[in-house]
């Protein structure tokens, strides 16, 4: 909902726009930046970090679960 508020200041004419303008754009530019990471980036990283945790992860030994009985 910000970047919907905040878009008319990166598109703003008239007096002082030359001061809001840059302000509006680096708000908006910003807010969809960050909602990218979160939805796409830091899922597929967690995918990562998971799956290389598991490949890492030995299981024991099917001799030693044998001799424990």
């Amino acid at each position: 909902m910000t970047q919907v508020r905040t878009s008319p200041a990166s598109a703003c004419i008239g007096a002082g726009a030359e001061l809001r303008q840059p302000l509006g754009v680096s708000i908006v530019g910003g807010l969809l930046l960050s909602q990218l990471i979160t939805l796409f980036i830091a899922p597929v990283l967690y995918l990562g970090f998971d799956s290389l945790g598991a490949s890492r992860a030995r299981p024991e030994p099917m001799s030693a679960i044998s001799s424990q009985s």
